[in-house]
């Protein structure tokens, strides 16, 4: 593999992000992922704030499975209604999401490797 200014690990949603983000500010990316593809295989639908998911930046319109406009919570005895006039979470597939995330990585330059697992590293920088 060749020098890379970063080397990310872990390449589900938040690795993804990263890489993403440091390669669109210029740097060379390079993301490394264990798995055969990027995600959390068998997980379930993730509800995110509507908010977080528009300042991710992700396009992530074509994976949404619900929008969230109020939730019912119950206790043994008890149950609370929440209502919003506007929708304020939204419901994704987790795996689609992890995918999307890595793919937008991709597009924005990072070197993504599957089937590469970090078990020790070493630093040649100087402190």
């Amino acid at each position: 593999m060749e020098n890379k200014n970063v080397v990310v690990v872990g390449a589900s949603a938040v690795g993804s992000l990263a890489a993403k983000y440091l390669a669109e500010k210029g740097l060379s990316v390079q993301l490394l992922e264990e798995d055969a593809r990027p995600g959390k295989f068998g997980k379930c639908g993730g509800i995110f704030s509507k908010e977080g998911m528009e300042q991710t930046g992700v396009s992530y319109r074509n994976i949404l499975l619900n929008e969230v406009k109020g939730a019912r919570i119950l206790s043994r005895k008890k149950e609370m209604r929440v209502k919003a006039p506007s929708v304020k979470g939204v419901v994704l597939s987790r795996q689609a999401f992890d995918e999307l995330c890595a793919d937008e990585a991709v597009a924005a330059g990072v070197d993504l490797h599957l089937g590469q697992g970090v078990v020790d590293y070493q630093t040649n920088a100087s402190n």
